[in-house]
């Protein structure tokens, strides 16, 4: 069995599909909406953030638990890395 790949396009028409329904998003709809995406998105790299945190509030809040010794403890806490754990606690 061969898997198929959608892209990143294909998979945000189908599942704003899914969420709205075919009543509301009908077929129609979906092309126009991949039709505009390609168009205007087509060959570029888009960076889409994973979540929505709040950095200066993670920030702030690992450097008030910083106490000189929990470094690892803190990075996977926040799923942070050494690079941005020090980062946060130089202010950048």
């Amino acid at each position: 069995m061969q898997s198929e790949q959608i892209d990143i396009v294909g998979c945000l028409v189908g599942l704003v599909g899914a969420t709205l329904g075919l009543d509301v998003f009908t077929a129609e709809k979906q092309r126009l909406v991949d039709g505009v995406l390609r168009t205007q998105w087509g060959g570029q790299e888009v960076y889409i953030k994973k979540s929505d945190v709040d950095v200066e509030a993670r920030a702030l809040a690992v450097r008030a638990k910083y106490n000189g010794r929990n470094r690892r403890e803190l990075m996977v806490e926040y799923n942070i890395s050494r690079a941005q754990f020090y980062r946060m606690l130089k202010g950048d």
